[in-house]
């Protein structure tokens, strides 16, 4: 693909690391979210966490196996070596996350380089920081960072080896990059076949060298049946293969607005518009959508996510397409190139104020004025911190001989983690629903998570309701309830 911008050089590309490293420190800073790296783990960030601090790898690969968790290897490999001089505590794993994010933005900058000048480029950047899946999973221990990140990597890479002389150097580079894009999650494959399939349908060079991003490509798609066996083990482990509710018109709705940062699109296309109507088209060329193509297909993985969901099984969640995000970096690109340069430079500003205002948003049934995602994310685990520490408060307030039993894992799971001391009264009740209840494929999902992490792990213990009739005495806590005595 022939790029009609100015190539980027490398100095060029250190300003632009250090820019948006220091933005996006600043941004944090305003909104309080330094807070969030070091706060305590919820669910999910457990099951990280444990597979994470095994004292033993080959221990971290059968619970993997026996689904703990129920997707392959690659985050928690990565995030091992990542964390290991650094101790067993939350931030190393959420660095991890914040530092994939940045990756993320670096990369989009980089791919978008291509096809836009600078301005437009640093647009796509912010419209991508103010997306709120990309707000929400930077601070996470799970998947979804590394993912974006993998997935923007894997297209400005795969597409570099269509121009540079270096071919086999940066070849290397994206054949690493798809197999850790393969092994981080099972979706990651439709982010590498969407870049694939981009490059061989719209890029300019002869078919023989197209086809040389085969051999990297090849190497993601080799790992990822390297998992198979891992899969199948993690399958046959569980009662029910999703928790994922069956997809509908309001779930498709929210879907997809979670993907698309509908609200800074709209503001950009108005001050276009604007422009347009009272000075005329900009005098620049527009750019080439081919040299942005395999970026922008990274927005079809929304559409291959629904479709899995509508043939295959539920998977409609937001989270498995967060790749579909980079869509918005470039339409944000595209509409600020088509306005003059002095214009283009309030709009990346007002792009990156507008992290932190509040704004329309979606709320899955319709639209309200909320904080921006950034401050919202930040007030949202405060308050979840808070309530941590009350209910372990009223926890510790029990009796020891008391038993303490848990209907969901969502508040067992991190109050086992932030009070070990009360590892060993604390229960999740499994009410043993036979498999195939209709509408129970969460609980039954839940409960079979709960004895996986038990096997491996040896805690929380999972009672039955004739192990339950045993205890003489015991308190019930139910969902985000007061833990309320039973007898």
């Amino acid at each position: 693909m022939t790029s009609p911008a100015p190539p980027l050089r490398p100095r060029e590309l250190l300003l632009a690391a250090i820019l948006i490293a220091v933005v996006g420190a600043g941004l944090m800073r305003a909104a309080g979210a330094f807070d969030l790296i070091d706060r305590p783990l919820w669910l999910d960030e457990v099951l990280t966490w444990l597979l994470v601090t095994d004292p033993s790898w080959a221990h971290m690969f059968a619970a993997l196996r026996g689904a703990v968790d129920t997707n392959p290897p690659g985050l928690h490999v990565l995030m091992r070596i990542f964390c290991a001089p650094f101790g067993d505590g939350p931030a190393p794993m959420r660095v991890f996350a914040v530092v994939s994010i940045y990756l993320a933005l670096l990369g989009v900058y980089v791919g978008l380089r291509r096809a836009f000048g600078v301005l437009p480029a640093a647009a796509g950047v912010a419209a991508l920081a103010s997306n709120e899946l990309v707000v929400f999973h930077a601070f996470e221990a799970r998947f979804y960072g590394p993912l974006l990140a993998a997935s923007v990597w894997a297209a400005v890479l795969l597409q570099a080896m269509q121009s540079t002389r270096r071919t086999v150097l940066v070849g290397a580079a994206a054949g690493i990059v798809s197999i850790i894009l393969c092994t981080l999650h099972y979706f990651g494959v439709f982010s590498l076949l969407c870049v694939v399939g981009a490059i061989l349908l719209f890029d300019y060079n002869p078919l023989k060298r197209k086809l040389m991003l085969l051999l990297p490509a090849g190497a993601g798609l080799i790992a990822l049946a390297a998992c198979l066996p891992m899969f199948l083990a993690q399958r046959t482990g569980l009662a029910t293969t999703t928790w994922v509710d069956p997809t509908d018109m309001p779930r498709l709705r929210a879907f997809l607005l979670d993907v698309l940062s509908v609200w800074p699109l709209l503001l950009l296309a108005a001050v276009w518009g604007a422009t347009r109507l009272f000075r005329g088209p900009s005098s620049e060329k527009p750019p080439s959508w081919r040299a942005s193509a395999p970026l922008a297909s990274l927005g079809a993985v929304a559409v291959i996510v629904v479709i899995f969901s509508i043939v295959v099984q539920p998977a409609l969640i937001d989270r498995y397409a967060i790749a579909a995000v980079v869509i918005n970096s470039v339409l944000a690109a595209s509409i600020v190139s088509r306005v003059r340069v002095a214009i283009q430079a309030v709009m990346v500003i007002g792009l990156i104020v507008l992290t932190l205002l509040p704004g329309p948003a979606s709320t899955g049934t319709g639209w309200k004025m909320r904080d921006s995602p950034l401050v919202r994310r930040t007030e949202r685990w405060k308050t979840f911190e808070l309530n941590l520490q009350d209910l372990t408060a009223d926890l510790r307030s029990i009796p020891p001989q008391r038993a303490l039993l848990f209907t969901h894992r969502q508040a067992l799971y991190p109050a086992a983690w932030f009070a070990p001391e009360m590892r060993d009264r604390m229960f999740y009740y499994d009410p043993l629903i036979p498999p195939g209840t209709p509408g129970k494929h969460h609980d039954i999902y839940e409960a079979d998570m709960a004895r996986r992490v038990e096997f491996f792990y040896g805690w929380p213990k999972v009672l039955d309701p004739n192990r339950v009739n045993s205890i003489k005495h015991y308190d019930l806590i139910e969902g985000d309830k007061p833990p309320k005595r039973i007898r």
